[in-house]
């Protein structure tokens, strides 16, 4: 039989598993928010199970919104250019199309890489934006291999969105909460390298 506690411990995993979907999915339809709820999620990541809370959430974005509002910016700035590149621009020409669908595929690594590292960095790391941005992308090198495995995931998650709108909703939070979890890693081996 299972303990009253253990019950109410997975009880609580559920209920925040799924405000978590309902936050994430509206934040995506915004789009605006979304930035912001990925910042806020890294503190509930990094929390042991008994003490997370789901305002940690709401203390986070409150307490980083200075860096969240030009982070926000830049990634749909960045977004918006690789997308509109690849799908729309057809300049006739067959080099100056391939140059251009190449940088566009490389603004939108930058993009992801920044995404997927950036809250880890705010959360940790008293910096500029423009030291974010470039402590985003040196935070690959805490482990290449966890690095690799976020992007294979999020490639399999984007894939299975396309198939399926129950992984599309459900699967994010856990998507986010593996990725969030390597980037933090990442940044505790560079901490130890450099010591």
């Amino acid at each position: 039989m299972m303990k009253r506690g253990a019950f109410n411990t997975w009880g609580i995993i559920v209920f925040d598993y799924m405000v978590l979907t309902l936050l994430f999915t509206l934040s995506m339809i915004l789009v605006v928010p979304f930035v912001a709820l990925v910042v806020g999620f890294q503190d509930y990541v990094e929390c042991d199970l008994h003490s997370r809370k789901l305002m940690s959430i709401i203390r986070q974005i409150k307490k980083y919104i200075r860096f969240i509002v030009p982070l926000t910016g830049l990634l749909i700035l960045m977004v918006t250019f690789g997308l509109i590149n690849i799908l729309w621009l057809e300049t006739g020409f067959v080099i100056p199309d391939l140059m251009i669908k190449v940088l566009s595929y490389v603004v939108l690594w930058i993009a992801l890489t920044i995404l997927m590292h950036s809250p880890t960095i705010i959360h940790h790391m008293d910096v500029s934006f423009k030291q974010l941005i470039a402590n985003s992308l040196l935070l690959i090198f805490g482990g290449i291999i966890r690095y690799l495995t976020s992007i294979g995931l999020i490639v399999l998650y984007v894939y299975g969105s396309i198939q399926s709108i129950f992984i599309l909703i459900f699967g994010l939070p856990l998507v986010l909460y593996v990725v969030l979890r390597f980037s933090w890693i990442n940044l505790e081996n560079i901490k130890e390298k450099m010591k």
